[in-house]
């Protein structure tokens, strides 16, 4: 929880409106991760806490805002580089992501799926969110195509209970794992 000290901290809040700033500061100081993240528009979750995740994490506020930041996006994160999402990741303390989101089956190895399409890096095959449904992958395939991102596709991975970071039973009726695929793992085209 936030402590005493926190009112003092200086947050970067440029999305949010100015006349919820000081809301949104209130949130923080109190704890209020998702009042936080929330006072700006919900695309903006995740640079929120990437600018101030020394900040969130000195009020041991940083996993649960990384967590919803992930999971509770109203589009997706292709706006950030793989680079980024995986250092917000890594700079989590994975027991504390993992506690965020709900529990993980009890299998010690998980296959999951991707929906993806685009050219080269934008592709994101190795990508930190992946459905455990296959049909939820092609959805988002099927979606990158009417946006009309080249040939989209499916990739499965087998991947360890190691690398699974978090694991979120969404609104939208997903079950998303947050990952970071190690260098031996290769998606597989469906």
């Amino acid at each position: 929880m936030a402590n005493e000290a926190t009112s003092m901290t200086l947050l970067w809040l440029d999305p949010i409106p100015p006349a919820l700033r000081e809301k949104a500061r209130r949130d923080f100081d109190s704890g209020d991760v998702i009042g936080f993240l929330i006072k700006a528009p919900n695309e903006y979750s995740l640079q929120i806490v990437e600018m101030n995740c020394v900040a969130l994490k000195d009020a041991g506020l940083y996993e649960a805002a990384l967590f919803h930041a992930l999971v509770a996006t109203r589009t997706n994160n292709r706006r950030y580089s793989l680079e980024c999402l995986r250092w917000l990741i890594q700079f989590a303390d994975r027991t504390t992501l993992l506690a965020c989101g709900d529990p993980l089956p009890a299998e010690e190895h998980f296959t999951l799926y991707r929906g993806v399409g685009g050219r080269g890096r934008a592709r994101r095959i190795r990508g930190v969110s992946w459905p455990a449904s296959k049909a939820t992958a092609q959805w988002f395939a099927e979606r990158a195509a009417i946006f009309g991102f080249h040939d989209p596709a499916v990739y499965s991975i087998r991947i360890e209970r190691a690398d699974v970071y978090a694991c979120a039973r969404t609104a939208r009726n997903e079950d998303e794992y947050i990952c970071l695929l190690p260098a031996q793992c290769h998606p597989i085209r469906l």
